[in-house]
């Protein structure tokens, strides 16, 4: 972590120009290329780490996976005919965040309440 910190300050303040571009193959530096994927691959792995231990992160982050296929479908409709509606243009991203996580759970919920829909829309008996 303290690595990430140290090379972004670097960078911030023009001591070094460090770019990737990969979709041009424009690395302006090949030992920085390599060591930032790889903090960052540790900074991921120490923070999954961390949420493996705490076991309401764990059990929140299992429950909006396994509303993710109907978290993706509905969050644009959601946010057009919803939050838009209530709170206008200018919401803030929590508001959007925990409204469209909600109504995802109450249409998971609805959508397993029923063998048919359940079938249709998630897959399972």
């Amino acid at each position: 972590m303290g690595t990430i910190i140290f090379y972004a300050m670097l960078n911030i303040f023009k001591v070094f120009d460090f770019s990737i571009d990969m979709k041009h193959s424009d690395y302006s530096s090949l030992i920085f290329t390599l060591i930032v994927p790889v903090c960052f691959f540790n900074l991921f792995q120490q923070l999954t780490a961390i949420i493996m231990k705490n076991s309401w992160i764990s059990y929140i982050l299992e429950k909006v996976g396994y509303m993710s296929l109907v978290i993706m479908y509905t969050h644009i409709a959601i946010r057009e005919l919803i939050v838009k509606q209530f709170w206008g243009e200018n919401y803030s991203i929590v508001v959007y965040i925990v409204s469209v996580i909600g109504l995802s759970w109450m249409i998971t919920k609805l959508i397993n309440s029923n063998v048919i829909t359940r079938y249709l829309f998630m897959g399972r008996k």
